[in-house]
């Protein structure tokens, strides 16, 4: 390599821009392969999971459902003491943190 003036910080060596280039393009290109790979894998498991949970969730939320069919009234108290209890444990952890 022949010697160059250290303007670019190339320690005074010609170090030829058109491989750095190349070079850096390759990396680049390599980078994003592997992280298309590791994409494709991570959207494969995932969907594979909520296939999983779908199977398990199933009966269990026909069953509610029918419940709160059969039952709409008492539903509808129970899901207002629930929110009830809750609005009154927040407000109560709310002036405990502010007094």
């Amino acid at each position: 390599m022949k010697e160059t003036s250290d303007i670019h910080g190339t320690g005074g060596l010609d170090v030829g821009k058109p491989d750095m280039m190349a070079t850096a393009a390759d990396l680049a290109n390599q980078t994003m392969s592997a992280a298309r790979a590791r994409l494709k894998s991570a959207i494969a498991r995932g969907e594979g999971l909520t296939t999983d949970v779908r199977a398990v969730i199933k009966d269990p939320l026909k069953n509610a459902e029918g419940t709160l069919r059969k039952y709409p009234y008492e539903s509808i108290a129970i899901a207002a003491g629930i929110g009830t209890l809750l609005g009154f444990l927040a407000i109560r952890s709310f002036r405990r943190e502010h007094e």
